[in-house]
């Protein structure tokens, strides 16, 4: 049973939760998105590298949708 339940209403209480929940995966994003950054730099230098990079660069944008997508349902 939630304690705050006679003082938020439940439409707000769920929202709430939502953007806070979003708001903790984006640090984790963040982190690996800052830590993809030398591997973006170097790849496409490298022998096939820029089919790798581009594979980061993809799972980056599915991990970002999915966390949007998280925050708005």
């Amino acid at each position: 049973m939630n304690p705050f339940a006679t003082l938020i209403p439940r439409g707000t209480a769920n929202a709430l939760f939502r953007a806070l929940t979003a708001a903790l995966l984006v640090l984790p994003l963040l982190l690996v998105t800052l830590a993809s950054v030398p591997a973006l730099v170097v790849l496409p230098f490298l022998p096939d590298g820029s089919r790798r990079a581009d594979r980061i660069v993809r799972q980056l944008i599915v991990w970002t949708r999915s966390l949007a997508a998280r925050g708005r349902a």
